[in-house]
């Protein structure tokens, strides 16, 4: 046992206060902890919809028009599902975390927007049951406690986008020049 630390003694420990996105998950997962099943879907998604605007800002060029898209009223990127398409369109995000999301969205969609939800209905179980990959649980254990999964899958989600923003900069958009002016004013 005493070998255990062996070889690791490269990594250092996380710390909060060095990594911003670390602390705002830290503080988004104090609230998502406090929350039932519905609090937390509806949570968990705004925190993905806020990681998934900043990794296809990230991409795209630093515009104008690149805040027209995302930002303001009836604006083509302003919603949840449209941030999803794009940010899958981009290759931004995988196939399976763009249907993950998308899952996860129809769940919080769900929860805002009907009165009493009933976790044993059809619809629901169907969707939980798609999520059950991304939180790595067999099929008996989704249906033994729909909770654990809409929770592990949200953070599997999470933790995936966290700092992706960052790797995405690496491969920004850049402006074009161009090619037929030649010097003229």
């Amino acid at each position: 046992m005493e070998d255990f630390d062996e070889g690791y003694d490269h990594l250092k420990p996380l710390n909060i206060e060095e990594d911003p996105a670390l602390f705002e998950y830290s503080d988004v997962m104090s609230e998502f902890s406090t929350e039932n099943v519905r609090g937390a879907s509806i949570v968990s998604c705004s925190f993905i919809d806020v990681l998934l605007e900043r990794a296809i800002k990230s991409f795209l060029l630093s515009c104008s028009a690149t805040n027209d898209l995302i930002d303001g009223f009836n604006a083509p990127l302003g919603t949840f599902s449209a941030k999803i398409k794009m940010a899958r369109a981009l290759g931004i995000i995988t196939i399976e975390e763009a249907r993950f999301s998308d899952v996860m969205r129809k769940i919080r969609n769900i929860f805002s927007h009907t009165p009493k939800v009933d976790l044993e209905s059809e619809e629901i179980k169907s969707l939980i049951g798609k999520l059950s990959a991304c939180a790595w649980m067999e099929e008996a254990e989704r249906d033994a406690d729909p909770h654990m999964t809409i929770y592990i899958a949200s953070q599997n989600l999470i933790t995936s986008f966290l700092h992706r923003a960052e790797h995405v900069a690496k491969i920004r958009l850049k402006e074009r020049t161009d090619p037929w002016n030649r010097g003229r004013p």
